[in-house]
């Protein structure tokens, strides 16, 4: 669980031509892992920083390069992770009891 942080997503919402009807999408960006990321997996979202956010909000900035320079591993010193049950990982489970610590 990720909080006070962002993750960085790119949203919009299409239109459907024919009925009108509105579908809002997100893409969940990824980038290499941080130090405390590694030793769980290979990727870690990006998540950005209380400075970045409006940055990134920002549908008028074009900067390419300054938002590529906001796609980057974020701080593990401000992080933690614990270990949970496997169960985790299958999207068929819904339960609080899964992010009890092991």
């Amino acid at each position: 669980m990720i909080f006070c942080q962002e993750i960085a997503k790119p949203y919009d919402t299409w239109v459907y031509p024919d009925s009108g009807d509105k579908l809002s999408t997100c893409t969940i960006i990824t980038t290499i892992p941080n130090e405390l990321m590694a030793d769980i997996h290979d990727w870690m979202h990006v998540i950005l920083n209380h400075n970045d956010v409006d940055i990134w909000l920002d549908k008028g900035n074009q900067n390419k390069e300054l938002l590529l320079t906001l796609l980057r591993p974020y701080e593990a010193d401000k992080m933690w992770a614990y270990k949970v049950d496997k169960a985790v990982g299958n999207v068929c489970n819904h339960s609080p009891e899964l992010l009890k610590f092991c």
